[in-house]
């Protein structure tokens, strides 16, 4: 069973809104895409998050707003302990359309409108897990809608990161598009820490000559091969950097990258700073 909303994008019986626990042995790569915003928090987990053309570490706490057909995962690392858990609540876009037509709420619509790029929602004190636990299972019926215009008035007073690019363009999706990418995705997601990865690979994995499998690639991910490779890599990179005390070019052969040179250089593309200044600062 993996992570996922409805891919038909229908909330359950055409509900305005729909909240539900999910709890699993893992969270595993299902790249997917649908009609309704999703509001998740992760309550035990940890692992990668795939938004558009981003890739980032997440754990227990972590709070995501995403926007309509915006393509995304939650994965597993690989040592995160059983089980994983998430709250979701997902949103018609007709119902919020509908809520920010009510006077003074123009932070929602400014809030909505990031939301198409994806939000990292910071909520230290987890109030807004509350408000999903007293969503949770609950009637759209009976539940006022004042009830979630508080859920949102607190989103909107929280700090928000941005996570897919400016420049990325959500692609429609269909079946056999989502088949193809999430063979190799999660081929990716299982092997990257193998040095010897190539393109050529990942290519023959679908069949595809190398010159169409990059074009491919990059239309439906945002992003080269190379450059999503290695994203994987150093975001697993920085999670290690934070929670062990490995020296940095035994975490770097370990991510799988062949030397430790090309790791700080690309260290440093990725996250602006060096490995060992990124360790100092959030360790």
């Amino acid at each position: 069973m993996r992570l996922q909303l409805e891919r038909t994008g229908q909330l359950p019986g055409q509900k305005k809104w729909h909240c539900y626990s999910i709890t699993l042995p893992s969270f595993e790569l299902y790249w997917h895409n649908h009609e309704a915003y999703e509001l998740t928090f992760i309550y035990a987990g940890y692992g990668k998050r795939l938004v558009g053309d981003n890739i980032a570490y997440f754990k227990k706490g972590d709070l995501v707003l995403l926007g309509p057909y915006l393509p995304h995962s939650w994965v597993s690392d690989i040592t995160c302990p059983q089980p994983v858990q998430a709250f979701v609540l997902q949103l018609s876009p007709d119902f919020l359309e509908l809520l920010i037509q009510i006077p003074g709420m123009d932070d929602l619509q400014q809030l909505l409108k990031a939301a198409k790029f994806g939000l990292c929602l910071n909520d230290k004190k987890s109030i807004v897990y509350s408000f999903l636990k007293e969503l949770e299972g609950a009637n759209p019926s009976i539940i006022s809608n004042a009830k979630l215009l508080l859920l949102f008035n607190k989103l909107c007073s929280l700090k928000q990161s941005k996570l897919a690019s400016d420049v990325y363009c959500n692609m429609p999706s269909n079946g056999l598009m989502l088949s193809r990418l999430n063979k190799v995705l999660q081929w990716l997601n299982n092997n990257f820490t193998n040095p010897n990865l190539q393109l050529s690979n990942a290519a023959n994995l679908l069949h595809m000559q190398e010159s169409a499998f990059s074009k491919f690639f990059k239309k439906h991910t945002g992003q080269t091969f190379t450059s999503f490779l290695n994203e994987l890599r150093i975001t697993n990179a920085c999670r290690l950097l934070v929670e062990t005390d490995e020296a940095i070019a035994l975490i770097a052969y370990t991510c799988g990258f062949g030397n430790i040179s090309y790791f700080n250089r690309t260290f440093l593309s990725k996250r602006g700073i060096t490995p060992k200044e990124y360790r100092k600062r959030y360790n």
